[in-house]
């Protein structure tokens, strides 16, 4: 769902399907849109899950960082990390 139409060059939300014009901003990735909006609601279910503070979450996710396992368990965002030997 990431085009209105063929002819119709108006990009869609991948998973909400509102237009570019009706949000704020629509981020692209390969074949696929997510607009500020799903961008929201991911962090409010992140904070939820994780017992986090909505603006740390949305701190955190603005950027390019990537947590090792145990730091993602103790963010709280997984419960626990399986180490294969």
């Amino acid at each position: 769902m990431a085009r209105a139409s063929e002819g119709n060059e108006q990009l869609l939300c991948s998973f909400c399907g509102k237009s570019q014009r009706q949000v704020k901003k629509l981020i692209a990735g390969p074949g696929v849109y997510i607009c500020d909006e799903c961008i929201d609601l991911c962090n409010e279910i992140i904070a939820e899950h994780a017992g986090q503070e909505i603006q740390k979450v949305r701190s955190d996710t603005e950027r390019d960082y990537f947590m090792s396992s145990d730091e993602a368990k103790e963010y709280g965002i997984i419960d626990r990390v399986i180490h294969q030997h």
